[in-house]
């Protein structure tokens, strides 16, 4: 009798020092109320990275009334 050999295809990700640093975090707190406050506390960061983005290029004169005029009426919509 011949035995068959199957191949396993084995996906690996990739986790960048952030993602890690974050899996490792939630080893120990896996309850729901640890979930609603990290995830308010990355809210939070990334909001303030981005208004720090926009007050930058404000203040570079790159975003103007006129450019925000335009965004305001321009059809962003994403299809997925």
């Amino acid at each position: 009798m011949q035995m068959r050999k199957e191949m396993i295809m084995e996906t690996r990700t990739i986790f960048n020092p952030i993602q890690l640093h974050l899996l490792r975090m939630f080893e120990v707190n896996s309850d729901e109320q640890s979930l609603s406050e990290m995830k308010e506390v990355l809210c939070r960061y990334y909001r303030e990275r981005l208004d720090q983005k926009l007050d930058k290029l404000w203040n570079e004169g790159v975003i103007s009334p006129d450019t925000l005029d335009e965004i305001k009426h321009a059809h962003l919509r994403i299809h997925t």
